[in-house]
């Protein structure tokens, strides 16, 4: 759909299969339409929509990352790949050493 196409399917005059609706009902679709139209027509000409939500612990260190660090990841993901398929690598985690595991 274009931006043509959007505009007009947007437009502000009743369509014959849409039922009537209160002046209030109205003028909030109006205003939904509105900001839809301003947002795609910014997403046409490259401007991205704002995300002003915190950032979680998780963005925070993930913004941290440079692509420096991307081949230490991989590895260190494959490693514990392999660890976690293989039964007897708890013991090499430490996990073996808690008392609420012996029996």
């Amino acid at each position: 759909m274009n931006l043509t196409q959007f505009n007009q399917a947007t437009s502000s005059e009743p369509d014959s299969d849409t039922p009537h609706t209160s002046e209030s009902d109205g003028s909030a679709a109006a205003e939904v339409r509105e900001k839809a139209k301003v947002l795609l027509q910014d997403l046409h000409k490259g401007r991205h929509p704002k995300d002003n939500s915190p950032e979680t612990t998780t963005d925070q260190f993930l913004n941290g990352l440079s692509y420096k660090d991307f081949p230490a990841l991989c590895r260190a993901q494959a490693k514990l790949t392999v660890k976690a398929k293989d039964p007897s690598s708890m013991f090499s985690f430490g996990v073996a050493s808690h008392p609420w595991l012996q029996h």
